[in-house]
Parts: C-alpha cells; sequence; structure tokens
C-alpha cells in the first residue's frame, strides 16, 4: 500500500496491483478537491506538477471550472459529487436552518453533518455502490452521511478492496487563504505544498504501475479574492428584528422574526418579509437585495420546493464583506460570491488513458462533470439506477476517448 500523508494527515492511499478490478478493465477512477484552488493559481509558477500533469499525454486542463451559488465549499462539493445545482441537492449553504424549526441547525462545524435529512441529492459514490462498484472516500464534504444507507469506504485507514473511484479532499490552500489573503505568503506556502504533495503521489503512482490504468481528475470547488470594504447594513434595519441564517459574508439569509420557535414568540414585534426587503433594498449600491421567487434565474436558487433558502437573500458584490452588528473573526480572503466573478472560478485537470488531449482552452459548469464519472466507471449510461441530474454531456463529449 502506497501512501502519500499531507501536513494535515490527509492520506491517500494507493490500492495494490494484484487484486481484481472492478467492471472497469484496471481503468480506476481517483477524484481530488483542492478546497479555494483559484484558476490563476497555476499560472504564478509555483505549480510543476499540477502543470506537468496537464500537459503530458491523454491530460488536459479547463480554463476555469464554474463553481455554482453560492460559491462555497459544502453546496460545491455536493454539486461536485451530484451533478445537481444546491438549491436541487439540498446543501445551499455550509450553515443553513430546517425552516420547520429554526432550532434545528446545518453547519459544517459540527454533527449535524452526519444528517442526511437534509440531502436530497445522490452522490457518485452512493451511484457507483449501486453498481456493484468500490468506493472509497477521504474528507470529502458529505462523504460521512449514510445516504439511502449507503457509505463508501474511508481511506485513512488501509483500504482491503480495490476502489473503483477514490475521492478526496484537501483543504490547505483555502485555509491560508482565508486567513491571511490570496496573495500573501502563507498562501502561496500552501499552494507549493499541495502541488508537491500531488507531485509525490503521481510519483508513487508511477513506482507502482497504475499510471497506465487510472483516470485522475483534480479540481477545486471555488476561487477565493481578498475582502477590502464591509457594508454595515445596521444603517437600515435593526437586526434585532430579524432572524438571520448563518454567517453573513457574502450571502444574507433573513427571516421574519415570528417565524423562530419558542413558547416567546409572542413578544417579538419582528419584521414581515416585505418589511425587510423594503428596509434593505436599494439601500447600499453593493448589496443586491431579492425575495426568494425574485432571485435571478441564473444563480438556481429560488426553487419553490426548497423551503430551506430564505425569503430573503442578500448577495455582496466582489470584495465586500456584510456586517450585521455581531463582531466576527477577521477573514482577509472570503467567497460565496456570484460564481460569474473571475476570482470565484477553479480548476479542473483531467488525466488518464480515458482522456483526450485538449490544446485549446475551454470552459465548463463543474454540474457536468457527473456524466465524466459515470462514463469513466462504465455505468451504462441508460441505467435505471441513474439518479436525475443537471448534469450535460458538454464535457465528457470533449474529454473523454470514444
Amino acid at each position: 500500500m502506497c501512501r502519500i500523508l499531507l501536513k494535515t494527515k490527509v492520506t491517500l492511499s494507493l490500492p495494490p496491483t494484484n487484486q481484481k478490478h472492478g467492471i472497469n478493465n484496471n481503468h480506476r477512477l481517483i477524484v481530488i478537491s483542492i478546497d479555494g484552488f483559484r484558476w490563476d493559481y497555476l499560472n504564478r509558477n509555483i505549480t510543476p506538477n499540477l502543470n506537468k500533469i496537464h500537459s503530458g499525454v491523454n491530460s488536459c486542463r479547463a480554463s476555469y471550472l464554474s463553481p455554482q451559488f453560492p460559491s462555497k465549499t459544502f453546496p460545491n462539493h455536493f454539486t461536485l459529487a451530484t451533478g445537481l445545482y444546491p438549491e436541487s441537492h439540498g446543501i445551499i449553504s455550509n450553515e443553513m436552518i430546517d425552516p420547520k424549526s429554526k432550532r434545528k441547525k446545518f453547519s459544517y462545524a459540527t454533527d449535524s453533518v452526519y444528517d442526511a435529512q437534509w440531502i436530497t441529492g445522490e452522490p457518485i459514490w452512493v451511484t457507483a455502490i449501486k453498481h456493484n462498484l468500490k468506493a472509497a472516500c477521504c474528507l470529502w464534504p458529505g462523504c460521512v452521511v449514510p445516504i439511502q444507507g449507503i457509505l463508501p469506504n474511508p481511506i485513512i485507514s488501509p483500504v482491503q478492496d480495490n476502489p473503483d473511484l477514490t475521492m478526496a479532499y484537501l483543504s490547505e490552500v483555502d485555509t491560508a487563504s482565508h486567513k491571511f489573503g490570496v496573495d500573501s505568503t502563507e498562501t502561496l506556502q500552501a499552494i507549493k505544498d499541495v502541488d508537491r504533495a500531488i507531485g509525490q503521489f503521481m510519483e508513487n503512482m508511477t513506482k507502482s504501475g497504475l499510471i497506465d490504468t487510472t483516470n485522475l481528475i483534480i479540481l477545486s470547488d471555488h476561487g477565493m479574492t481578498n475582502v477590502k470594504h464591509t457594508i454595515d447594513i445596521t444603517k437600515y434595519i435593526d437586526m434585532s428584528k430579524v432572524f438571520m441564517s448563518g454567517s453573513p459574508t457574502p450571502i444574507l439569509s433573513l427571516y421574519p422574526l415570528p417565524h423562530v420557535d419558542g413558547p416567546s414568540d409572542s413578544l417579538y414585534t419582528g419584521l414581515t418579509v416585505d418589511e425587510i426587503y423594503n428596509a434593505l433594498h436599494g439601500k447600499h449600491p453593493n448589496l443586491q437585495i431579492y425575495r426568494k421567487e425574485d432571485v435571478p434565474k441564473h444563480y438556481h436558487f429560488s426553487l419553490h420546493s426548497n423551503t430551506a433558502i430564505s425569503p430573503i437573500v442578500g448577495i455582496a458584490d466582489l470584495g465586500y464583506s456584510i456586517f450585521t452588528g455581531t463582531v466576527l473573526p477577521v477573514e482577509k480572503g472570503t467567497h460565496g460570491y456570484d460564481p460569474s466573478y473571475p476570482d470565484m472560478k477553479g480548476i479542473l485537470i483531467a488525466s488518464g488513458p480515458n482522456i483526450k488531449s485538449q490544446s485549446k482552452p475551454f470552459d465548463c459548469e463543474n454540474t457536468d462533470l457527473f456524466n465524466v464519472y459515470t462514463t469513466l466507471l462504465n455505468i451504462p449510461s441508460n441505467s435505471p439506477h441513474l439518479p436525475k441530474t443537471n448534469s450535460t454531456t458538454y464535457l465528457k463529449d470533449l474529454i473523454l476517448q470514444k
């Protein structure tokens, strides 16, 4: 068993070559996500190993990979895994509330991540296992949740069976850029560390004889930008008269107070949805305020059946943070903005025996990865067990060998 060990104790395991593989003719699929790795980090001359991968034979690199709104970690890792927009797979934010009981919250930092009630999509590891393939995950957001009663194998411990699908997550770059900023020495070092680790991983694969039978996809969930300005909404609204879900930067999720549970509801004199909207709409040129039903269609963030989306949604312009009266830890870098901003876009690199070399640059949406996974795993496109997704065939047709 060959391993690569990062500073965070993340272990990517390479399966032994003497085990029988699944239905994929010995072509396994490994997907590695580097959280917060912005598309142009590859142009800084500090990623020789990543650049070597995408410049080789049977390899390609997208100009950028577009995330979905909001361009945050949990929503986009579930999109990468399910091929669904966040409004459809259920994880619309890193933090959210149950609209039926606002005392019940989802947060990436609590045990609520183990609760399958929040998830309405089917991740690729569940689809793979349903098709008699072996799947393993390491720290990928959501992989610890038994979805439809199915869990992938962990790869932080030795994998006894050779996985057809491996998905791994690395957080170093995102952590550094939040704390120190996009152009900081610390972020540049995190980029170098991850690149060095990927290089060692590729070397181990080559030595193990796996390089010719492995399709590798390296991607990121979103980009990052520096925080330059603050919008103080307490100038326009009394925050004691509204209920806010999650962190307000750069997405604002507001509810009327009377909808909060508890016997003391009658003691509150809260604002209605219309009053919240009127108090904030048009008050600051760099903060757009919408009723849920009026959120622009390209955000895919107004699905009527998704009651977790708040009735009032605020979206700050790039580089702006939102102050709501509560002092939060200062972040020098952040994300979550409109995915059309170049700073929010991530990377996509693909390499392997089933990858078609692409000399021309191309752009793509992260919803389209699901069809790439299923094709590389030899899951029939007409299988009755395939879930419905928002994934098109554009990327699959562009980068895969026929």
